[in-house]
């Protein structure tokens, strides 16, 4: 006979929700029965669905993707043995094994065990004709979970009344569920194959279109700037070819392409990203000199108020001049490149561009008026000085100005890339540049020449 008070809480935890025939819940129900003198150890198992017993609960709610999840309860209870029989303590084993539970006694008494435990999962335990809504098993102790071979026992009314017990045998929903998991995991197979090649061959055109579109916006940069083909663009030419191999050699190149390069162009400021990273402000430092008291003219006033004095620092002349500089157009293609590099959106407004650097690093732009003579440059001093034409071959006389261009100039015909200015200059490092006047002037002292 069953513990009385584990059969009271089984009633009442397990027949309500998962035991009466009305109940609507699906779970699993784990019972294992203590050893005592004349009744064994055994395990047994109430599911209400069969597929609860056809496979493990935490195997088939990973397949089904928590869709047959069963909830699980666990109870240990104990019996009582009335029998008082000295023979049939001792021929009962406290752990059979699975040869015991095919000797007629053991599958006996497994039968009475099986007749408290039906009573115990339905709300009325005296209420004989109501059937379990579920299936209660009992486990043979070689019994094992998928993928091994599942062994139980199952219970069943004989021709006389009496409860009888038989091993299961496989059961048609084990040979549905084996082929439905081994199809799933054909299909799955062959859509990941799929998907992979699928995704292989998207991944490759988009990392050669991306290189690509860098490469076309830094080939039009250079032909704007009038440079010739650089580091980058070679660097460019290497990706784009290794593109047509296998782009999961490139992991870093993928995650940048479909995940960091479209949230960083629409989350970061291209701009203010650029002038933190390359970008070095320097402002002036004046040196003060002692302060001067000068005195100012009174003010004319109703009464007669003293006389007043203000003080004045005089700023050094031309220090300003030597503050180096950038020039705009160089900024915005060494900007342009910076975006084309990282994949960012450039600021192509160079009102917008000027106030934010006027805002956040309070610089100004200026622009001023220069006189110069493009395509030609200054000739270096390892280099030959052309044969000067004679008289007779212009027809025209010799000016000293003749002579400086032709000893110190050289005409390249490149007119983006050399000129000269006629008037001295600051370069962009603070540097001073002579112009051609005063280079022409020092020229015609030194060779004592009349300048023109």
């Amino acid at each position: 006979r069953m513990h009385l008070p584990d059969a009271r809480l089984m009633m009442r935890t397990v027949g309500p929700r998962f035991g009466d025939p009305e109940s609507v819940d699906h779970g699993v129900v784990v019972i294992d029965s203590v050893a005592v003198p004349g009744i064994p150890a055994t395990r047994w198992v109430y599911a209400t669905r069969p597929v609860f017993l056809s496979m493990d609960p935490s195997i088939l709610t990973f397949l089904s993707a928590s869709i047959l999840k069963p909830e699980i309860l666990n109870f240990r209870i104990s019996y009582l043995d009335l029998s008082c029989s000295a023979s049939t303590v001792d021929s009962i084993p406290d752990h059979p094994s699975s040869a015991d539970f095919k000797r007629a006694e053991m599958q006996t008494l497994f039968a009475s065990m099986y007749d408290q435990l039906q009573k115990a999962l339905r709300s009325d335990g005296l209420a004989s004709r109501q059937k379990l809504r579920g299936e209660l098993v009992l486990l043979d102790p070689d019994h094992r979970v998928k993928p091994q071979r599942s062994k139980y026992w199952v219970f069943y009314e004989g021709a006389n009344g009496n409860t009888l017990m038989k091993e299961r045998d496989v059961h048609a929903l084990d040979q549905l569920q084996d082929a439905a998991t081994g199809l799933s995991l054909a299909c799955g197979g062959l859509a990941s194959l799929l998907f992979t090649f699928v995704f292989f061959k998207l991944a490759r055109k988009g990392i050669r279109a991306r290189n690509m579109e860098k490469r076309a916006q830094t080939t039009l940069l250079k032909q704007k700037l009038g440079e010739i083909k650089d580091k980058e663009e070679n660097k460019l030419d290497e990706q784009i070819h290794a593109a047509e191999g296998n782009p999961f050699l490139q992991p870093l190149l993928l995650i940048d392409l479909l995940v960091l390069e479209p949230i960083l162009s629409k989350l970061l400021n291209s701009l203010s990203r650029f002038c933190h990273e390359h970008l070095v402000v320097k402002h002036p430092t004046y040196h003060k000199s002692p302060a001067q008291v000068v005195p100012v003219e009174p003010v004319k006033e109703a009464a007669e108020s003293p006389p007043k004095a203000e003080t004045r620092i005089p700023m050094p002349a031309g220090q300003e001049d030597k503050r180096p500089f950038i020039y705009m157009r160089h900024f915005r293609a060494t900007y342009t490149q910076y975006c084309i590099k990282h994949s960012l959106e450039p600021v192509q407004s160079r009102d917008e561009i000027i106030r934010f650097l006027v805002n956040k690093y309070n610089l100004r732009s200026t622009r001023e008026t220069v006189w110069r003579i493009r395509g030609v440059r200054w000739r270096q001093d390892s280099e030959p000085v052309a044969v000067a034409p004679t008289k007779g071959e212009t027809g025209e006389e010799e000016t000293s100005l003749w002579k400086f261009m032709n000893a110190k100039a050289v005409v390249t015909k490149d007119r983006r890339n050399h000129w000269l200015d006629m008037k001295n200059n600051r370069l962009p490092s603070g540097a001073l540049q002579k112009g051609i006047r005063q280079r022409y002037m020092e020229w015609c002292e030194q060779k004592k020449e009349m300048p023109v």
